[in-house]
Formats: C-alpha cells, structure tokens, sequence
C-alpha cells in the first residue's frame, strides 16, 4: 500500500509556496522585506521552542555524537564548497563579470532577476530552515518508547 500526503500538507506547501511568491514581489531593503522575511524566521523558532529544541537537558550529548557522524558526511560537501570559491576567485580574477568567464555570483546574479528564479531560492531558504524543526522531533521520536 502506498501512502499519499495527506490534505493539510499539501495545503501547508500551497500556502507557503504562495507566501514566497508575494514576499519575493516586495522590493528589497524595505521595511516590507525585513518583515517578510523575518516572518518565516519567526514562525520556525516559535515551532523549535514548542517542539522543545531549546529545552532539552541532554542536547549537547546528543550533538555531540551527532557531530561524529556529521563530520563524515559533511566532509565532501565542504570539499565541493572550498572548490567553488576557489573557482569563484579565479573567475573573478580572470575577467569577473563578463560573459566569457561566468561565476557563481553572476550566474546568480542572473537568477535573481526573475522573480520566479527569487521564489525558487526563498522555497530553498525555507526548506532548510525547516530541517531544524524536523530534526527535533525526529529526537523525539528517538527518545520516546515504542
């Protein structure tokens, strides 16, 4: 049997999806920009705080083994970053902005402009920051009897 998603969830993606449309139509550096985006910021400390991510007696335990295994997977990933920049430095080195030698920040750049390529980053942005909540209660579910 498989399992579909239930109907609040795909509401919840609908209603977030909808809200990075409009926050990333507001201009930036305004007023109306820092509050769209702190309201997402807000939102997801208020369910980490519920969720008991602050209160926990043993989470530094808990990070700690988890740092182990974090170091051995993040390893790559932290190789592939070190690569980019350095990539992004000699490009930038190399001609910087012009279309012959293309960086990561004008390729970027260039995504930035469209608000379809903003909304795209910002669903990004805030699907990160949803993995500290998730995190959270998977602890639960780990500590909680079966």
């Amino acid at each position: 049997m498989t399992s579909r998603p239930r109907f609040g969830v795909i509401v919840g993606v609908l209603i977030v999806a909808a809200y990075a449309w409009l926050a990333t139509g507001v201009h930036p550096f305004t007023s109306r920009a820092y509050v769209a985006v702190s309201i997402p910021v807000v939102v997801t400390l208020a369910f980490y705080a519920i969720r008991g991510g602050f209160s926990e007696p043993d989470a530094t335990n808990y990070y700690r083994r988890r740092s182990l295994e974090t170091a051995r997977i993040t390893g790559p990933w932290c190789g592939l970053i070190v690569a980019a920049l350095a990539l992004e430095i000699v490009g930038l080195a190399l001609g910087g902005r012009s279309k012959d030698v293309p960086t990561l920040s004008t390729t970027v750049d260039h995504l930035l402009v469209a608000h379809w390529g903003r909304w795209l980053l910002f669903l990004w942005w805030l699907w990160i920051g949803t993995r500290a909540v998730k995190g959270v209660s998977q602890r639960h579910r780990e500590k909680s009897p079966s």
